[in-house]
């Protein structure tokens, strides 16, 4: 039987397992390798253009998890990470004028 997608709620019990099976440290050090991944695929795709979508797809989710998981390690909440990205939105529709 296939299991069913989940979302946050469910796939946090498994970053936060992650965290408790390898630790702090060790996925603060995994986060800097995928963000790093994230940026050679990046560089692939626009300094040598190269039509990498599917490894930028796997980078981008492996970023998003990671990401959840250091929010978890620093405790902090959905809504604060709203707050962030609602006022660095708004701070880019300034400057875009719109």
């Amino acid at each position: 039987m296939a299991k069913k997608q989940g979302g946050w709620a469910e796939w946090d019990k498994t970053m936060l397992k992650a965290i408790q099976t390898w630790g702090r440290s060790k996925q603060f050090g995994i986060a800097i390798e995928e963000l790093t991944e994230l940026i050679k695929q990046i560089l692939k795709h626009t300094n040598r253009g190269e039509e990498n979508r599917a490894e930028l797809l796997d980078e981008i989710a492996d970023v998003y998890i990671i990401l959840r998981q250091v929010k978890i390690m620093l405790a902090f909440t959905d809504a604060e990470i709203h707050n962030a990205i609602h006022k660095k939105v708004e701070r880019l529709r300034t400057r875009l004028e719109i």
